[in-house]
Protein backbone atom coordinates (compact mmCIF):
# COMPACT_ATOMS: atom_id res chain seq x y z
CA UNK A 1 0.00 0.00 0.00
CA UNK A 2 3.24 2.31 0.44
CA UNK A 3 3.80 1.99 -3.26
CA UNK A 4 0.21 2.85 -3.91
CA UNK A 5 0.12 6.01 -2.02
CA UNK A 6 3.22 7.41 -3.50
CA UNK A 7 2.01 6.79 -7.15
CA UNK A 8 -1.42 7.85 -6.20
CA UNK A 9 0.87 11.39 -5.12
CA UNK A 10 1.68 12.21 -8.43
CA UNK A 11 -1.02 10.76 -10.46
CA UNK A 12 -2.48 13.17 -12.97
CA UNK A 13 -4.25 10.87 -15.55
CA UNK A 14 -5.83 7.96 -13.74
CA UNK A 15 -9.44 7.05 -14.49
CA UNK A 16 -10.09 4.03 -12.88
CA UNK A 17 -9.34 3.16 -8.92
CA UNK A 18 -10.27 0.06 -7.59
CA UNK A 19 -8.74 -1.14 -3.48
CA UNK A 20 -10.41 -4.26 -3.03
CA UNK A 21 -9.21 -7.07 0.19
CA UNK A 22 -6.79 -4.35 1.09
CA UNK A 23 -6.15 -2.65 5.04
CA UNK A 24 -5.68 1.48 4.72
CA UNK A 25 -3.21 2.89 6.81
CA UNK A 26 -3.39 6.28 7.52
CA UNK A 27 -1.05 8.37 5.46
CA UNK A 28 -2.10 6.14 2.43
CA UNK A 29 -5.75 6.83 3.37
CA UNK A 30 -5.14 10.40 2.84
CA UNK A 31 -3.29 10.17 -0.10
CA UNK A 32 -6.25 7.66 -1.88
CA UNK A 33 -8.78 10.34 -0.76
CA UNK A 34 -6.65 13.48 -2.36
CA UNK A 35 -6.38 11.84 -5.20
CA UNK A 36 -10.15 11.27 -5.56
CA UNK A 37 -10.75 15.00 -5.03
CA UNK A 38 -7.69 16.17 -7.10
CA UNK A 39 -8.16 14.04 -10.31
CA UNK A 40 -10.25 15.04 -13.22
CA UNK A 41 -10.18 12.03 -15.29
CA UNK A 42 -11.22 9.45 -12.54
CA UNK A 43 -14.13 7.52 -14.09
CA UNK A 44 -14.68 4.35 -11.87
CA UNK A 45 -14.43 4.35 -8.11
CA UNK A 46 -14.16 1.01 -6.62
CA UNK A 47 -14.31 0.23 -2.84
CA UNK A 48 -14.00 -3.26 -1.33
CA UNK A 49 -12.43 -3.15 1.60
CA UNK A 50 -14.00 -5.34 4.68
CA UNK A 51 -11.88 -3.75 7.10
CA UNK A 52 -11.89 -0.06 6.24
CA UNK A 53 -13.95 1.23 9.29
CA UNK A 54 -11.66 0.05 11.45
CA UNK A 55 -8.49 1.31 10.16
CA UNK A 56 -9.92 4.77 8.73
CA UNK A 57 -10.34 8.16 10.93
CA UNK A 58 -13.82 9.39 10.15
CA UNK A 59 -12.37 12.45 8.77
CA UNK A 60 -10.99 10.64 6.09
CA UNK A 61 -14.10 9.08 5.32
CA UNK A 62 -15.77 12.51 5.18
CA UNK A 63 -12.97 13.85 2.81
CA UNK A 64 -13.74 10.62 0.58
CA UNK A 65 -17.26 11.62 0.66
CA UNK A 66 -16.56 15.00 -0.50
CA UNK A 67 -14.21 13.74 -3.18
CA UNK A 68 -16.83 11.25 -4.84
CA UNK A 69 -19.32 14.25 -4.71
CA UNK A 70 -17.02 16.45 -5.94
CA UNK A 71 -15.62 14.43 -8.92
CA UNK A 72 -17.72 15.58 -11.93
CA UNK A 73 -15.85 12.94 -14.21
CA UNK A 74 -17.20 10.27 -11.97
CA UNK A 75 -19.13 7.68 -14.01
CA UNK A 76 -19.36 4.51 -12.10
CA UNK A 77 -19.22 3.70 -8.53
CA UNK A 78 -19.06 0.42 -7.00
CA UNK A 79 -19.18 -0.04 -2.35
CA UNK A 80 -18.82 -3.33 -1.10
CA UNK A 81 -19.26 -3.28 2.79
CA UNK A 82 -17.93 -0.24 2.96
CA UNK A 83 -19.81 1.84 5.78
CA UNK A 84 -18.47 5.34 3.84
CA UNK A 85 -22.12 4.45 1.84
CA UNK A 86 -23.87 6.15 5.20
CA UNK A 87 -22.38 9.20 4.50
CA UNK A 88 -23.27 9.92 1.05
CA UNK A 89 -26.86 10.28 1.56
CA UNK A 90 -25.80 14.00 1.24
CA UNK A 91 -23.91 13.43 -1.63
CA UNK A 92 -24.85 10.49 -4.31
CA UNK A 93 -24.61 12.69 -6.97
CA UNK A 94 -28.15 14.74 -6.60
CA UNK A 95 -28.36 17.92 -8.61
CA UNK A 96 -28.75 21.01 -6.17
CA UNK A 97 -31.37 22.13 -8.02
CA UNK A 98 -34.04 20.55 -10.52
CA UNK A 99 -32.55 22.25 -13.53
CA UNK A 100 -28.51 22.12 -12.88
CA UNK A 101 -26.70 19.13 -13.47
CA UNK A 102 -23.68 19.75 -11.50
CA UNK A 103 -23.80 16.93 -9.32
CA UNK A 104 -25.77 14.89 -10.93
CA UNK A 105 -23.01 12.51 -12.59
CA UNK A 106 -23.27 8.80 -12.32
CA UNK A 107 -23.94 6.69 -14.01
CA UNK A 108 -23.81 3.39 -12.75
CA UNK A 109 -23.89 2.79 -9.06
CA UNK A 110 -23.46 -0.59 -7.22
CA UNK A 111 -23.86 -1.10 -3.47
CA UNK A 112 -23.18 -4.62 -2.14
CA UNK A 113 -23.98 -4.38 1.60
CA UNK A 114 -23.92 -8.21 3.05
CA UNK A 115 -24.53 -7.08 6.79
CA UNK A 116 -28.03 -6.50 8.46
CA UNK A 117 -26.69 -3.77 10.38
CA UNK A 118 -25.97 -1.02 7.60
CA UNK A 119 -27.00 2.18 8.41
CA UNK A 120 -30.69 2.99 7.84
CA UNK A 121 -29.36 6.39 5.92
CA UNK A 122 -28.44 4.56 3.25
CA UNK A 123 -31.83 3.16 2.59
CA UNK A 124 -32.86 6.91 2.90
CA UNK A 125 -30.00 8.12 0.54
CA UNK A 126 -31.46 5.79 -1.99
CA UNK A 127 -35.13 6.86 -1.79
CA UNK A 128 -34.09 10.99 -1.87
CA UNK A 129 -31.59 10.11 -4.75
CA UNK A 130 -34.00 8.03 -7.28
CA UNK A 131 -36.28 10.42 -7.98
CA UNK A 132 -33.93 13.77 -8.43
CA UNK A 133 -31.08 11.83 -10.71
CA UNK A 134 -31.13 11.90 -14.81
CA UNK A 135 -27.95 10.52 -14.96
CA UNK A 136 -28.06 7.15 -13.93
CA UNK A 137 -28.35 4.62 -16.28
CA UNK A 138 -27.30 0.94 -14.41
CA UNK A 139 -28.75 0.51 -10.93
CA UNK A 140 -27.14 -2.83 -8.70
CA UNK A 141 -28.17 -3.35 -4.97
CA UNK A 142 -27.29 -6.17 -3.21
CA UNK A 143 -28.55 -5.62 0.36
CA UNK A 144 -30.70 -7.66 2.96
CA UNK A 145 -33.15 -4.60 3.22
CA UNK A 146 -36.11 -5.51 5.72
CA UNK A 147 -39.39 -5.01 4.18
CA UNK A 148 -39.38 -1.35 5.42
CA UNK A 149 -36.40 -0.43 3.47
CA UNK A 150 -37.57 -2.24 0.42
CA UNK A 151 -40.30 -0.06 0.32
CA UNK A 152 -38.65 3.08 0.24
CA UNK A 153 -36.21 1.83 -2.08
CA UNK A 154 -38.60 0.65 -4.57
CA UNK A 155 -40.55 4.18 -3.94
CA UNK A 156 -37.42 5.66 -4.94
CA UNK A 157 -37.42 3.58 -7.92
CA UNK A 158 -40.99 4.08 -8.88
CA UNK A 159 -40.30 8.05 -9.27
CA UNK A 160 -37.08 7.69 -11.39
CA UNK A 161 -36.73 8.25 -15.25
CA UNK A 162 -33.59 7.66 -15.94
CA UNK A 163 -32.46 4.44 -14.95
CA UNK A 164 -31.76 1.41 -17.80
CA UNK A 165 -30.44 -1.37 -16.38
CA UNK A 166 -31.97 -2.35 -12.81
CA UNK A 167 -30.84 -5.49 -10.81
CA UNK A 168 -32.41 -6.24 -7.26
CA UNK A 169 -30.88 -8.65 -4.88
CA UNK A 170 -32.04 -10.03 -1.14
CA UNK A 171 -34.78 -7.84 -0.77
CA UNK A 172 -37.85 -9.03 1.20
CA UNK A 173 -40.37 -7.18 -1.05
CA UNK A 174 -44.30 -6.72 0.08
CA UNK A 175 -46.68 -7.69 -2.39
CA UNK A 176 -47.87 -4.37 -2.86
CA UNK A 177 -44.60 -2.97 -3.42
CA UNK A 178 -43.88 -5.63 -5.74
CA UNK A 179 -47.00 -4.39 -7.75
CA UNK A 180 -45.59 -0.62 -7.62
CA UNK A 181 -42.33 -1.88 -9.03
CA UNK A 182 -43.69 -3.96 -11.72
CA UNK A 183 -46.25 -0.58 -12.46
CA UNK A 184 -42.94 1.12 -13.01
CA UNK A 185 -41.40 -1.48 -15.14
CA UNK A 186 -44.52 -1.68 -17.47
CA UNK A 187 -44.39 2.38 -17.98
CA UNK A 188 -40.65 2.89 -18.21
CA UNK A 189 -39.24 4.06 -21.53
CA UNK A 190 -36.04 3.68 -20.41
CA UNK A 191 -35.50 0.50 -18.42
CA UNK A 192 -34.79 -2.40 -21.06
CA UNK A 193 -32.70 -4.84 -18.47
CA UNK A 194 -34.42 -6.19 -15.51
CA UNK A 195 -32.34 -8.62 -13.14
CA UNK A 196 -34.19 -10.00 -9.54
CA UNK A 197 -32.90 -12.26 -6.70
CA UNK A 198 -35.72 -11.49 -4.01
CA UNK A 199 -36.44 -13.91 -1.16
CA UNK A 200 -39.55 -15.50 -0.30
CA UNK A 201 -40.71 -16.51 -3.67
CA UNK A 202 -40.45 -12.87 -4.31
CA UNK A 203 -39.16 -13.72 -8.21
CA UNK A 204 -42.13 -15.85 -8.54
CA UNK A 205 -44.22 -12.76 -7.37
CA UNK A 206 -43.45 -10.77 -9.66
CA UNK A 207 -43.12 -12.65 -12.87
CA UNK A 208 -46.92 -13.32 -11.95
CA UNK A 209 -47.69 -9.56 -11.99
CA UNK A 210 -45.56 -8.37 -14.95
CA UNK A 211 -47.28 -11.44 -17.28
CA UNK A 212 -49.97 -8.93 -16.93
CA UNK A 213 -48.67 -5.57 -17.05
CA UNK A 214 -46.11 -6.16 -19.75
CA UNK A 215 -48.82 -6.58 -22.65
CA UNK A 216 -48.93 -2.72 -24.32
CA UNK A 217 -44.80 -2.25 -22.68
CA UNK A 218 -42.06 -2.79 -25.24
CA UNK A 219 -39.20 -1.42 -23.24
CA UNK A 220 -38.00 -4.35 -21.29
CA UNK A 221 -36.40 -7.03 -23.78
CA UNK A 222 -34.04 -8.39 -20.68
CA UNK A 223 -35.34 -10.58 -17.88
CA UNK A 224 -33.46 -12.80 -15.11
CA UNK A 225 -34.34 -14.42 -12.34
CA UNK A 226 -32.55 -16.58 -9.78
CA UNK A 227 -35.41 -18.48 -8.66
CA UNK A 228 -37.27 -19.77 -11.80
CA UNK A 229 -40.82 -20.94 -11.08
CA UNK A 230 -41.33 -22.55 -14.91
CA UNK A 231 -44.89 -22.07 -14.48
CA UNK A 232 -47.52 -20.53 -16.98
CA UNK A 233 -47.14 -16.99 -15.62
CA UNK A 234 -43.30 -16.86 -15.55
CA UNK A 235 -43.22 -18.46 -19.55
CA UNK A 236 -45.87 -15.65 -20.17
CA UNK A 237 -43.61 -12.80 -18.71
CA UNK A 238 -40.43 -13.86 -20.43
CA UNK A 239 -42.44 -14.67 -24.03
CA UNK A 240 -43.33 -10.72 -24.24
CA UNK A 241 -39.81 -9.74 -23.43
CA UNK A 242 -38.58 -11.65 -25.98
CA UNK A 243 -41.48 -10.41 -28.10
CA UNK A 244 -39.58 -6.92 -27.25
CA UNK A 245 -36.13 -8.10 -28.38
CA UNK A 246 -37.51 -9.20 -31.59
CA UNK A 247 -38.91 -6.03 -32.24
CA UNK A 248 -36.08 -3.69 -31.63
CA UNK A 249 -33.92 -6.48 -33.49
CA UNK A 250 -36.65 -5.89 -37.05
CA UNK A 251 -37.09 -1.99 -36.27
CA UNK A 252 -33.08 -1.69 -36.32
CA UNK A 253 -33.34 -4.08 -39.65
CA UNK A 254 -35.75 -1.44 -40.99
CA UNK A 255 -33.34 1.57 -40.35
CA UNK A 256 -30.54 -0.76 -41.96
CA UNK A 257 -32.76 -0.84 -44.72
CA UNK A 258 -34.89 -3.47 -44.90
CA UNK A 259 -38.27 -3.61 -46.72
CA UNK A 260 -39.89 -5.89 -44.74
CA UNK A 261 -43.78 -5.05 -43.28
CA UNK A 262 -42.67 -6.44 -39.79
CA UNK A 263 -39.76 -4.45 -39.82
CA UNK A 264 -41.32 -1.14 -40.34
CA UNK A 265 -44.00 -2.17 -37.74
CA UNK A 266 -41.57 -2.92 -34.98
CA UNK A 267 -40.03 0.54 -36.17
CA UNK A 268 -43.47 2.24 -35.41
CA UNK A 269 -43.35 0.58 -32.07
CA UNK A 270 -40.08 0.73 -30.58
CA UNK A 271 -38.07 3.64 -32.57
CA UNK A 272 -37.52 5.30 -29.17
CA UNK A 273 -35.87 2.58 -27.53
CA UNK A 274 -33.09 3.61 -25.94
CA UNK A 275 -31.59 0.22 -27.68
CA UNK A 276 -32.41 1.19 -31.23
CA UNK A 277 -29.00 2.96 -32.09
CA UNK A 278 -26.81 0.28 -30.02
CA UNK A 279 -28.18 -2.43 -31.81
CA UNK A 280 -27.92 -0.85 -35.39
CA UNK A 281 -24.39 0.23 -34.58
CA UNK A 282 -23.67 -3.57 -33.88
CA UNK A 283 -25.93 -5.18 -36.70
CA UNK A 284 -24.49 -2.76 -39.54
CA UNK A 285 -21.30 -2.21 -38.04
CA UNK A 286 -21.30 1.46 -37.82
CA UNK A 287 -19.06 4.07 -36.02
CA UNK A 288 -19.56 5.93 -32.39
CA UNK A 289 -20.47 9.07 -34.69
CA UNK A 290 -23.06 7.23 -36.56
CA UNK A 291 -24.67 5.94 -33.50
CA UNK A 292 -24.90 8.92 -32.02
CA UNK A 293 -26.51 10.42 -34.83
CA UNK A 294 -29.57 7.41 -34.63
CA UNK A 295 -29.61 8.02 -30.83
CA UNK A 296 -30.55 11.80 -31.31
CA UNK A 297 -33.01 11.13 -34.22
CA UNK A 298 -34.64 8.61 -31.94
CA UNK A 299 -34.69 11.52 -29.21
CA UNK A 300 -35.81 13.94 -31.39
CA UNK A 301 -38.74 11.91 -32.29
CA UNK A 302 -39.60 10.74 -28.74
CA UNK A 303 -39.93 14.83 -28.32
CA UNK A 304 -41.77 15.30 -30.89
Amino acid sequence: MQLLSEVLKSATSLTCLRLCGCELSAEATSNVFAAIQRLLTLQLVELVLDKFVVVTPRGSLDALTEGLSSTVTLKVLKIVDVDVATKLYTSLGTPCRLDCHCGDHLSSLELVFRRRDMHSDIVLALRAYLPLTRSLRRFDIRFPASPHGAHLIIEGIALNNSIEELSLNWLSVSEEDMQVLCDWVARSRRLHSLQLALIDEGDKMVLQKLSTVLKSSYTLMSLGVKQWPGDEAGLNAMNLVRRNYGLVQCASAFILGSSLKRAAVAFELVSWHPQISTVVQRMGSLGAADAALIRESARRLHDE
